[in-house]
Parts: C-alpha cells; sequence; structure tokens
C-alpha cells in the first residue's frame, strides 16, 4: 500500500518504513527531547520541539526534491513510532549520508 506521497513503504516482519507524516511530529519530538537517545546524535543535545518541527518538515521536504530520504520506523504489533532510519544528502554538500535514530524502548 502506497502513502498520501505515493511512495510505497519498505516492510519487514515485524517494521514498517514509511515516508514522515506531519502526525508523527510527537513521537519524534519526544525521542529527539531524550538525552540518552541525543546523547550521540550531533552536539549530543536535545532537540526542542520547535525545532523537531522544522527538521519533519525539512524531511519531507528532501523526499519531494530527491526522491529519497529518511523514513519513519513503525513497529508493526503495536504501531509504535520506533524512531527512523534512510539516506539523505549532508546539508550544502552532495554526499549522501545513512541517518537513523532509534526510541529507547
Amino acid at each position: 500500500m502506497q502513502s498520501a506521497t505515493g511512495i510505497a513503504p519498505i516492510e519487514t516482519c515485524r517494521l514498517c518504513l514509511r515516508v514522515f507524516e506531519l502526525a508523527d511530529l510527537d513521537a519524534l519530538a519526544k525521542i529527539n527531547s531524550d538525552p540518552e537517545v541525543m546523547r550521540y546524535t550531533g552536539d549530543g543535545s536535545p532537540v526542542s520541539t520547535e525545532q523537531t518541527e522544522k527538521r519533519l518538515h525539512a524531511y519531507m521536504e528532501h523526499w519531494r526534491q530527491h526522491g529519497f530520504g529518511l523514513r519513519a520506523a513503525i513497529n508493526k504489533h503495536n504501531h509504535a513510532f520506533g524512531g527512523f532510519c534512510g539516506l539523505q544528502f549532508v546539508a550544502g554538500t552532495q554526499e549522501i549520508e545513512l541517518g537513523f535514530r532509534l526510541a529507547k524502548q
């Protein structure tokens, strides 16, 4: 089944990896505000909900511009947001990075 963006999710036995949706903001903000999760990301600082919202829009725009990007990782059993993973351009370069962030649970 394709998302509203027309991009089909990737499914495993336990996970659905799909394009981000605006409805993911609260779950993504919870992960991004957790100091333990953010410890090895960027400068290690938690990210505010406002900054997470900007990033969420940027993740979605990356898909529109490039046809690939980060995907939300959803637990198929309980529909919990478990984090994200995927490929994206490093800002201001033509280099592509593998990015991921996972909830503690």
